[in-house]
């Protein structure tokens, strides 16, 4: 691979270069290099593709210019067609023909919090970012309209703004619960219920949560503390029990949900603390156990329907 700086990549990415471009581009170049490249990749050595081929070609399109750092995949205008939602606005899919995807915009960023809620300062903007982190496209109120749930590191709360069901009108937002410097998100099934939850994670560590959607109004349910939270969180079967567990950075939590669940998110015991602190040599038996298994580190199923993975887990991490 050339040697680019970082603002020269930008500005290719910015006028549609694809990726391609950067690796070399030559088959018969790969395969002639295919053992000098395991080398150099083994010993870290960034100068070369770790592909044995050309890979796959992406293209780089431009939609808006704000710095929120969260989307969605939402129709917006009920025409069949998924737009595009981050931050306040939203992009409109011009369709198979191609074309602008023209902004719109559908939403406050940072709305007023309920009296007596926090004592937190909530604004749309701290410095160059927008304070927008994480978006997930979800019925809360069952009306048959998709919604959106966000939070932001920056501001207070994790909040669902309702679909009004009709394009150009405001969607109005609603307060879930208290969450400060959410950095950190995780969204799947973890009570069996069939319909995914949303786990957060802190990175000033006021103790993971997660919200079921399945009732009347978003159930939000604590995990540990201060000294399991942190930045960044995670979802997998660790234990090989056929049901989802939570992952921080500092160990995991086992889940406790019996196989079925009545589908009201309460759940039916405590997420046990199982690896905490993790040490590197149970990282290392975790891994050897995935490779040897061939169980996944990520879940996307919902209902628990996926069959328990064969093999035990490591046992120092029951």
């Amino acid at each position: 691979m050339a040697d680019f700086s970082r603002r020269a990549l930008l500005q290719m990415a910015g006028t549609g270069l694809p990726a391609a471009a950067f690796v070399a581009n030559s088959q018969a170049s790969a395969e002639a290099k295919e053992t000098t490249e395991k080398e150099d990749v083994m010993h870290g050595d960034s100068c070369h593709s770790p592909y044995h081929r050309d890979p796959a070609t992406f293209y780089v399109h431009r939609l808006g210019t704000d710095h929120a750092e969260g989307i969605a995949a939402i129709d917006m205008n009920g025409d069949g067609l998924l737009d595009i939602t981050s931050g306040a606005y939203w992009y409109e899919n011009p369709g198979p023909a191609g074309g602008e995807w023209k902004r719109h915009k559908f939403r406050k960023i940072a709305p007023e919090l309920p009296s007596g809620a926090s004592a937190a300062e909530n604004k749309p903007f701290w410095d160059e970012f927008v304070a927008d982190n994480g978006e997930f496209a979800v019925d809360v109120n069952h009306d048959g309209a998709v919604d959106l749930v966000t939070s932001s590191w920056q501001n207070d709360g994790i909040w669902w703004f309702e679909n009004p069901k009709k394009a150009g009108k405001i969607w109005t937002p609603h307060f879930i619960c208290h969450s400060v410097e959410t950095e950190g998100f995780a969204f799947d099934d973890l009570d069996g219920d069939g319909h995914p939850e949303l786990l957060a994670a802190h990175y000033g560590r006021q103790g993971m949560l997660w919200i079921n959607f399945a009732g009347p109004q978003p159930a939000v349910h604590n995990i540990g503390g201060h000294d399991q939270d942190g930045h960044g969180c995670g979802i997998a079967d660790i234990d090989g029990d056929g049901k989802p567990d939570v992952l921080s950075i500092h160990g995991w939590f086992q889940n406790p949900m019996p196989p079925t669940t009545s589908g009201n998110g309460i759940p039916s015991g405590t997420w046990v603390i199982v690896g905490f602190p993790l040490s590197v040599s149970m990282l290392t038996m975790m891994e050897r156990w995935i490779s040897s298994t061939g169980t996944a580190m990520t879940t996307a199923s919902t209902g628990w329907s996926r069959p328990p993975a064969t093999g035990s887990a490591p046992g120092a991490l029951t």
